[in-house]
């Protein structure tokens, strides 16, 4: 972590980190985040430039994953209501109407003990599947994808098999083709939760 910026006594990096995915898990203003993450200015401003952010993901990316055995799934994050959507431009900013009102959705690959080593970001309103070739583009080393039945796509199962990956996916409810992988495999989907380190 970058730690040659001046100022007051610097804040635990890890507090920070976790006022952050407070914001995003809640949904709620920066201001209103609790002040048992310290000063609500501190958790917004501690690493502003969005290059930190991705240069963050590389490195964690370049860390060696074990991509044997993947997994793929997605999540949404609420749109903080601080500014109009539409003014700014929903599409830029990957931003679209979903059952949980206007949302980003987080697309990532996990390896075999579960760290993500790739993310797209997409609006809360695409499907899953047709995002997965994207994201499965530099994958390397991969036998298997576990997903659950939303990424359930023929187009998806035919891309992987090209790929000599073994698509580990439960057939949907409303899947009419018949085929050796889409049966009702029982798989227990990545997990979506967030651990933070204490």
């Amino acid at each position: 972590m970058p730690k040659n910026h001046p100022g007051a006594r610097r804040v635990d990096d890890r507090v920070v980190i976790s006022g952050i995915i407070h914001v995003l898990k809640v949904g709620c203003r920066w201001c209103d985040c609790p002040k048992e993450y310290r000063p609500s200015t501190t958790i917004c401003n501690r690493w502003p430039p969005k290059q930190f952010w991705v240069n963050l993901v590389e490195a964690l990316a370049a860390s060696d994953a074990v991509t044997k055995s993947t997994s793929i799934d997605s999540t949404y994050v609420k749109g903080i209501p601080l500014c109009s959507w539409r003014e700014r431009g929903a599409k830029t900013l990957a931003i679209g109407s979903s059952r949980g009102g206007q949302t980003t959705k987080i697309h990532a690959l996990t390896d075999v003990i579960e760290r993500p080593f790739a993310f797209t970001l997409t609006r809360g309103d695409e499907a899953d599947s047709p995002v997965a070739p994207r994201l499965l583009a530099g994958l390397k080393g991969a036998r298997y994808l576990l997903a659950d039945n939303g990424y359930d796509a023929s187009s998806l199962r035919k891309h992987l098999r090209q790929c000599a990956i073994v698509p580990i996916i439960p057939g949907s409810s409303n899947r009419t083709q018949a085929g050796e992988d889409h049966g009702p495999v029982q798989v227990t989907p990545p997990s979506s939760r967030v651990s933070v380190c204490p």
